[in-house]
């Protein structure tokens, strides 16, 4: 068990990192992954929180759901980054961009959130039988970790968003006075 836990450990962190190396081919930016990521720390949060809740022990087909969450999470947050991008490459500015992407975006996101935690409550509310794989975990770890991610990504994407570009406006605002040529 405890092998297979560290093999499974072992995957969660290559498929952040394949997430990651995904956002930044898709961003065209290494900072902008990271005003993503964070929502799979908010959804192990929300999993470990279920599992408190509902009494319901991490097994591995549990760590399996943990590994299914992190690539799922991060869905809700490419789409608000990737709708503020696109209406700030029309010209609008950053700060109405993010109001209007998170707007754009808040029933799309809740609405695909709220379908996939309603489809996983059955399997998540049954009793296991003993016989055959118990789903039960999975279901669980993956329900509550989208519930909770999903409220802290509509407004922790939008807010790390913003910092890193701003962050990254700064740097290369000191970069340009720093190599501008000196006139004389």
């Amino acid at each position: 068990f405890n092998d297979d836990m560290a093999e499974l450990q072992s995957a969660f962190i290559l498929a952040v990192a394949l997430v990651f190396l995904l956002m930044g081919l898709l961003f065209d930016s290494i900072a902008l992954p990271f005003s993503v990521l964070p929502t799979i720390a908010f959804a192990i949060v929300g999993a470990k929180w279920a599992f408190s809740i509902f009494g319901v022990q991490m097994d591995l087909l549990g760590a399996v759901g943990m590994i299914v969450l992190a690539g799922i999470v991060v869905n809700n947050g490419i789409v608000l980054v990737d709708r503020i991008l696109r209406l700030e490459n029309r010209g609008m500015p950053r700060e109405s961009a993010v109001i209007q992407a998170v707007s754009d975006r808040l029933r799309p996101v809740v609405m695909t959130a709220l379908t996939t935690i309603v489809g996983l409550l059955p399997i998540a509310l049954s009793k296991p039988t003993g016989e055959g794989f118990n789903f039960q975990g999975l279901a669980v770890g993956v329900a509550g970790g989208l519930a909770f991610t999903t409220f802290f990504t509509l407004w922790t994407v939008p807010l790390l968003y913003t910092l890193l570009r701003d962050l990254g406006d700064y740097f290369q605002g000191l970069f340009r006075r720093k190599t501008a040529p000196v006139s004389s």
